[in-house]
């Protein structure tokens, strides 16, 4: 089976650094632990668009390119590269393409088979637009890891499977609704449970 995988809070820790390098920047005082919706704007306030434009000059320095794996992602991957086809499956615009390569080259090479992205709009509603769970149809995968219950929402109306990875106050909410996985330990026992 192929298992899409996100970039951002699954394989690292993004908004953590992303809100450190934001508040030095900003000189802002934001905290992750605050954040009990995936958009930063109902957050923390501010347009979306600001946030938006954060990310991107985030990732255009090649920040989110030098940051570590997850605690247990890489080992999580190479073994479920053993009997499943892995992918990394991202909704960041391909302007980031060349530095996120740089960090499958240098983590995951040989283990992670394709890098797909997309800058899908309206990519969190299941019914229209462009979203994950269409791409994981596209792409032929059958299960979806993914940090944003929305994106796990569009794969599962899609009739791939999901599962809600991460400890954050984002995704706790909707734990009720879908498989969750804390931590990459879980996620092995969900997938080797139900979809081998």
């Amino acid at each position: 089976m192929k298992i899409a995988v996100d970039y951002d809070d699954v394989l690292v820790p993004f908004v953590n650094k992303f809100l450190a390098w934001h508040n030095e920047r900003n000189n802002t005082g934001y905290d992750v632990q605050a954040m009990e919706h995936f958009h930063f704007g109902r957050n923390f306030g501010g347009s979306e668009q600001m946030w938006t434009d954060s990310i991107n000059v985030f990732h255009g320095l090649g920040l989110s390119a030098q940051l570590d794996p997850n605690e247990g992602a890489v080992e999580a991957l190479r073994y479920l590269a053993k009997d499943h086809d892995v992918v990394i499956l991202t909704s960041r615009p391909s302007m980031h393409r060349e530095h996120l390569e740089k960090w499958v080259d240098k983590h995951v090479s040989g283990i992670v088979g394709e890098l797909h992205m997309f800058d899908g709009k309206d990519q969190t509603k299941p019914t229209t637009g462009h979203n994950k769970g269409a791409v994981c149809r596209e792409i032929g995968a059958g299960l979806l890891i993914d940090d944003n219950n929305g994106h796990i929402e569009s794969a599962v109306s899609q009739g791939v499977g999901g599962i809600l990875f991460g400890d954050h106050r984002w995704t706790q909410d909707h734990r009720h609704k879908y498989e969750g996985a804390s931590n990459w330990g879980e996620a092995i026992k969900i997938v080797d449970s139900n979809y081998s």
